[in-house]
């Protein structure tokens, strides 16, 4: 079935720091500070908005997940559907 073209779509993205009322502590470590990416997407008829947080462990980080959808952008502005950009990133 070939995917429906969306309409074209404004990004934004950037990241956020949410200070964390004492430690948050897991038994990889802790944390007093929720470093996520936050992309906003808007079209004529729509807005949303996610958080991502980007693990280590996967070999993520804020900047390289910035990179990844930096390089999606083009052709998630120019409307591509979830199949299209899904095969642009790794």
């Amino acid at each position: 079935m070939p995917e429906t073209k969306l309409p074209e779509v404004r990004l934004a993205v950037g990241i956020d720091r949410f200070p964390i009322r004492g430690h948050f502590t897991i038994a990889r470590g802790s944390k007093t500070v929720a470093e996520v990416v936050t992309v906003a997407l808007e079209t004529e008829a729509a807005r949303g908005w996610a958080e991502a947080v980007p693990y280590a462990r996967y070999g993520e980080s804020l900047d390289s997940v910035l990179a990844q959808i930096e390089a999606v952008r083009p052709a998630l502005e120019a409307g591509g559907g979830r199949a299209a950009i899904a095969s642009l990133l790794p």
